[in-house]
């Protein structure tokens, strides 16, 4: 056996040296390796020569695609709630060695839980957003660039972090494509888990409740007022947290026992310093919690 047009992307498994005599009935197996240098599409033949009573030739034609696998993957991330223009990464490399163009146009589908992660208006990335009840669902477009065998950000989501029903949303990949069809892709998810303020007693923010907080400044901050109102009777309580989810500020219980129209609180922030701030309604019907920004 041997390959008519040496080199060859095509190889024989060189365990096997011919010539080689067979027995009657006996069967001959024998690998043949592909071994591309660039993407693209390949043909050859392997001649095999029996002498044996009399000569006789196979042609046997070789065809082969070269695709070369790439990783693509978002990471688990962490940070504060309220941290303005918080970037999350997607990164993307090749899983081996592999020659590839220098610009290679992708584009992909992502989704994750909105109320975890306000994006800005501005990304140049993102070609479509749509809302699905609580999930943020994206379409990017973009191009990486010389890709290597080390992680490279093709694309960033930017935003703001909020304060989410839980500890962490996951970020999931839904789908990946080059439009280079000739490459492949694994795809990996990530999260954004926040930190501090989000703890279980606090984060847990209830949809839909009979109960409405509302926050409203003064001129100059020195002074918040909270609005309740709800359609239910009970004890309501307000605290003040600041954002590593420390309490810094206690109100006494207010107790209700008819549907309270418009109930109007005070909050002195006059001992607190400027930064941003939650204030927690715990009410019959469930928690919540708004955030401000104090300008001093």
């Amino acid at each position: 056996g041997r390959i008519l047009n040496f080199p060859s992307v095509f190889e024989l498994d060189r365990g096997i040296s011919f010539p080689i005599t067979l027995k009657s009935s006996e069967e001959l197996a024998m690998k043949v390796f592909f071994t591309p240098t660039v993407l693209n599409s390949f043909a050859d033949s392997l001649l095999i020569e029996i002498e044996h009573p009399c000569k006789f030739e196979k042609v046997i034609y070789l065809r082969g695609t070269s695709v070369t696998n790439t990783f693509v993957f978002i990471p688990d991330t962490i940070a504060d709630v309220g941290t303005s223009n918080f970037k999350i990464p997607i990164y993307s490399r090749k899983l081996y060695d592999f020659n590839l163009p220098p610009n290679l146009p992708f584009e992909l589908t992502l989704s994750f839980e909105e109320s975890y992660f306000a994006l800005v208006d501005n990304n140049p990335f993102i070609v479509s957003s749509d809302l699905f009840g609580k999930i943020r669902r994206l379409k990017i477009e973009g191009v990486a660039k010389d890709l290597s065998l080390n992680n490279m950000i093709i694309a960033e989501l930017e935003g703001l972090v909020c304060l989410g029903d839980g500890l962490k949303t996951p970020i999931i990949i839904e789908e990946f494509k080059w439009k280079n069809q000739l490459l492949s892709t694994h795809k990996q998810n990530g999260s954004l888990e926040i930190r501090g303020i989000c703890q279980p007693d606090i984060a847990r923010v209830k949809q839909f409740l009979k109960t409405q907080l509302t926050v409203v400044s003064g001129y100059f901050n020195s002074e918040i007022i909270s609005k309740i109102k709800s359609e239910i009777s009970g004890n309501y309580y307000l605290s003040i947290f600041n954002i590593n989810g420390i309490e810094v500020e206690k109100i006494n219980w207010y107790k209700s026992d008819e549907v309270i129209e418009d109930k109007k609180i005070n909050l002195n922030f006059n001992g607190l310093g400027a930064g941003t701030y939650l204030i927690r309604l715990i009410s019959p019907d469930g928690l919540q919690v708004k955030m401000i920004s104090v300008l001093k």
